[in-house]
């Protein structure tokens, strides 16, 4: 389920043009952060992630930058 959820959530920044992205899933034994990290490796619509800062939530939060997308980038990577 949270899979699913990510993924959508992936989905619709990438459409909607979100750059930067804040997923909450909160510390507890590291199981949907070990799964949210599975999927953001494996996206092509990712381009890094890492965990929060401290005052922002530290490991109980992921941050994401979307991978730029389209040709209108003018060729730059």
């Amino acid at each position: 389920d949270a899979r699913e959820k990510v993924d959508k959530y992936l989905d619709e920044a990438a459409v909607g043009g979100g750059r930067n992205l804040r997923m909450v899933h909160g510390k507890g034994e590291g199981v949907l952060s070990g799964a949210i990290t599975k999927l953001l490796e494996d996206s092509l619509l990712v381009a890094s992630y890492g965990a929060a800062r401290p005052e922002e939530g530290g490991w109980g939060v992921t941050m994401v930058e979307m991978a730029h997308q389209g040709a209108s980038d003018g060729g730059e990577s």
